[in-house]
């Protein structure tokens, strides 16, 4: 799928779409090192016909350009991945109504994009790495995580099993090989700016921020996720649709990869559902 570009703040943003003439639209917002091209089995899919679809490249991944003064911006990081895509979110839909669906570093894009004066009609969190005064990054990353390689601008050569977990039904194949291209498509020093922006900036309770969201989120894991706790939302203060937390079988961190078909029926279902709200 060819990528469309648009100007905010004087980056190049990228970013695919599809049944451009739908009034209503899903916004995709991918995580560490990813890109557009993740969504891919979505934007095949039937399920979200009824809807535009939007993906975008982050700065400094996919087809997406560096922000030339990168220096200053990556030092408050996520308020500003937050606010471009903010503004990107807002110059495509102006006018129409909008959900928002991010995985993992998307998930944490979306929730502090909530200070920036957006209005989405619903929001799907897929293996949200969300924190918070009570949900430190200790609490949200397994112990054994080997994440190390997310957070380097010049790592050794990776394996392709890294990405997903032994229960998944993904051993080797495009997905696997994608998702080193993405990887190795990332511009430096993101990575590494991530983690020091982790490790000196004062976080924002996330967790409060998406408390504060009127209409029930969507909050989905790959039961098998190799990287990120899969219970440590289960008591989290937020306003969940039916009150419940999908945790998909045979599937890890990339579950809207590995687990297509379930991933697509329960999304769809939600958008419909909120789309009343």
């Amino acid at each position: 799928m060819d990528h469309k570009y648009l100007s905010i703040d004087n980056v190049s943003l990228a970013y695919i779409e599809k049944n451009a003439g739908e009034k209503e639209t899903i916004f995709f917002i991918h995580g560490n090192s990813m890109s557009s091209g993740m969504w891919e089995k979505q934007f095949a899919s039937n399920l979200f016909s009824k809807y535009r679809l939007i993906a975008f490249d982050l700065p400094a991944h996919g087809n997406s350009a560096v922000p030339e003064n990168y220096e200053i911006v990556y030092k408050d990081m996520l308020p500003y991945l937050a606010g471009i895509i903010s503004k990107a979110v807002k110059k495509l839909a102006p006018k129409g109504r909008y959900f928002l669906t991010g995985l993992s570093l998307g998930s944490n894009i979306i929730a502090e994009m909530l200070n920036f004066e957006i209005n989405p009609v619903g929001i799907a969190l897929i293996s949200p790495d969300i924190f918070g005064e009570d949900y430190p990054l200790t609490k949200i990353f397994k112990d054994n995580a080997d994440i190390g390689m997310f957070f380097t601008d010049e790592p050794a050569e990776i394996s392709s099993n890294i990405f997903f977990s032994e229960a998944s039904p993904i051993k080797k194949g495009p997905e696997t090989d994608s998702l080193i291209i993405d990887y190795t498509k990332v511009k430096s020093p993101f990575r590494s700016s991530l983690l020091n922006y982790g490790n000196t900036a004062k976080l924002k309770d996330e967790v409060m921020i998406l408390h504060k969201y009127c209409n029930p989120l969507f909050l989905l894991f790959g039961k098998d996720d190799q990287f990120t706790q899969t219970d440590y939302l289960d008591a989290a203060p937020l306003n969940i649709m039916n009150n419940t937390i999908h945790k998909i079988e045979n599937a890890g961190h990339y579950v809207n990869m590995e687990q297509p078909r379930i991933f697509n029926r329960l999304l769809a279902e939600y958008f419909n559902a909120v789309s009343e709200y």
